[in-house]
């Protein structure tokens, strides 16, 4: 409990999760509420695929 007074910090809401994943990379992104004011934003990572055989350095996402 004293670190929850003691802490600082904000809350997100789900849209603003949502923006932060989608600017990250992930797909599927989902908010799930649970109770009151909570909610569960899910979301997965995009996977990257070579364009070129041995060159890592260059991806695309893949969806």
């Amino acid at each position: 409990m004293i670190m929850l007074g003691r802490t600082t910090g904000r809350q997100y809401s789900g849209r603003e999760i949502s923006a932060m994943l989608t600017h990250a990379g992930f797909a599927g992104i989902k908010i799930k509420p649970t109770f009151g004011f909570m909610s569960i934003v899910t979301g997965r990572k995009r996977q990257m695929r070579c364009l070129q055989k041995g060159s890592a350095a260059r991806g695309v996402a893949d969806e």
